[in-house]
């Protein structure tokens, strides 16, 4: 519940990034939150959400946008005790990635190819050995977690810090109440939220989901600010149908974005490229081994230029463009 309660404020501290709000950011979130009945007094301070979790505030908003399930493994090894005395020791760390990063025969490792060699490995010690279970590798968010970070760990190992790509340009995402003023500058009244989804869809606004924040604590905020402003609460409209109670077409372009507010799509906006690379990595894969998009991930981490499987959500995701890769092999 504390890591949904930091995605849902730090989606309204930094609409464009809400990964990168800073403590300030968020904090002054907190508080205009905190105005409203429904949220006073249940929204932590940056400083005591990173201190809860143990995490500097950057890997505990990080964290906050995983998805739920690797949250939860997450959140599990660290309330392990990775301390010298257990054992994933300093050394331990370094012996691990000295030992992949020497059979791959490179000088850095990302945590995906770390994680699919250490995968080789578990798998050739369990055939070598009778019983299997000989050779103990941490995997690579254990070495992160203990070692404060991965490039930390890939520096204790005598490894070079991960490259990383220059970082693009990302759109301007409005919030949810910036497009709630515009939805009511135009149709003088207060939006439902399927309303307001139509509303941007059909002009065009990239809109953020403000981490799926509710929607009452959206209208709550709304309203607020309005009153701080000087300006009059809007008319909630109830339609119950019958005769002059259509609502208007929400759905209809009315003109109200501006120059630069139409959506992105990004560099993997052409599904067919997507699908090619996704059939490369059905190729590589051994018979009878089954393709999945974790699969995919390691493969694309070891694969330079190949698209995260992120990248095909706006071609539906990771099963259609599957699909769509294993049918053009046929």
């Amino acid at each position: 519940m504390l890591l949904k309660r930091v995605r849902g404020v730090a989606a309204l501290a930094n609409p464009d990034e809400p990964a990168a709000a800073s403590q300030h950011a968020f904090d002054a979130a907190a508080r205009r939150l905190r105005t409203s009945s429904v949220d006073r007094g249940r929204l932590p301070a940056a400083r005591q959400v990173a201190r809860e979790l143990g995490l500097p505030w950057r890997d505990a908003l990080a964290l906050a946008h995983e998805p739920d399930r690797r949250q939860a493994h997450a959140l599990g090894l660290r309330s392990r005790k990775w301390a010298p005395e257990g054992w994933l020791t300093m050394e331990r760390v370094r012996f691990a990635l000295r030992l992949v990063a020497g059979r791959r025969q490179v000088g850095t490792l990302t945590m995906g190819a770390y994680d699919s060699e250490r995968d080789a490995l578990l798998a050739a010690d369990a055939r070598d050995w009778l019983h299997g279970r000989r050779l103990r590798l941490p995997d690579a968010e254990a070495i992160r977690l203990a070692s404060g970070g991965w490039d930390a760990a890939l520096r204790l190992a005598g490894l070079e810090a991960c490259a990383r790509p220059p970082r693009e340009i990302r759109q301007v995402i409005l919030s949810r109440l910036d497009v709630m003023d515009r939805f009511c500058d135009h149709y003088g009244e207060q939006p439902t939220k399927r309303a307001l989804e139509a509303f941007a869809r059909a002009n065009g606004i990239p809109m953020s989901d403000e981490g799926k924040r509710l929607w009452s604590e959206t209208v709550a905020e709304w309203r607020q600010r309005r009153r701080e402003s000087g300006l009059l609460d809007p008319r909630v409209t109830q339609r119950k149908g019958g005769r002059g109670a259509k609502a208007p077409n929400y759905s209809a372009n009315v003109g109200v974005a501006r120059p630069g507010e139409q959506p992105h799509r990004g560099k993997w906006s052409d599904e067919k490229a997507c699908v090619e690379w996704v059939g490369r990595y059905l190729a590589s894969l051994p018979p009878h081994e089954r393709s999945t998009q974790n699969g995919y991930r390691r493969w694309a981490h070891q694969h330079p230029g190949a698209p995260s499987p992120s990248c095909f959500d706006q071609h539906s995701g990771w099963e259609a463009v599957r699909r769509a890769a294993t049918e053009a092999e046929a």
